[in-house]
């Protein structure tokens, strides 16, 4: 995740939408044990579901959880540290 210049930031799925196709960097820390990994793959369904609902689509979705903080947004996911607050990571993105 170094590679992108925001160090905050701690792992991402993006979706175009022109292909349908997704993207991810590979996993790293705090991610590197199966079970963090589930439990990511575990948020990022819980946020897809959240702004994907048929009673109420949302556009953007901020959400601070027990281990890290949830930005979706429209076609973006991004997991980041608890430390970052969320206008920081919006100018960064």
């Amino acid at each position: 995740m170094s590679d992108i210049g925001i160090p905050d930031i701690w792992h991402f799925i993006y979706k175009s939408r022109s292909t349908s196709q997704l993207t991810s960097p590979d996993y790293s820390p705090p991610y590197t044990l199966v079970e963090e990994q589930s439990r990511l793959f575990a948020v990022y369904q819980w946020v897809h579901n959240r702004m994907h609902s048929p009673a109420r689509t949302l556009k953007i979705l901020f959400h601070v959880g027990k281990y890290e903080s949830v930005l979706g947004w429209v076609c973006i996911y991004v997991i980041y540290t608890m430390n970052h607050k969320y206008m920081q990571v919006c100018y960064q993105l």
